[in-house]
């Protein structure tokens, strides 16, 4: 699934960053470096170790956090 958005800005999630997305929660510039080049509203899709889509984040308009658009689950768990 995430081939599907190639255009979108992509971050391999660690161990700790697929916990966090797994759980909900919360998510800030700290957590995913990368994300801390993103415009206020910039999208970013998080990818599992094998390259699955695991959520799609929004950073918010004052840049403190990023919001979940969408958490993707894999089969199984």
């Amino acid at each position: 699934m995430a081939d599907a958005l190639p255009e979108m800005p992509a971050v391999a999630a660690d161990p700790e960053l697929l916990a966090r997305v797994r759980t909900g929660r919360t998510l800030t510039p700290v957590d995913v470096p990368s994300a801390g080049a993103l415009p206020p509203g910039g999208q970013l899709k998080i990818v599992d170790p094998d390259g699955a889509l695991a959520a799609v984040v929004e950073m918010r308009a004052d840049r403190s956090e990023l919001d979940y658009c969408c958490v993707f689950l894999r089969p199984g768990g």
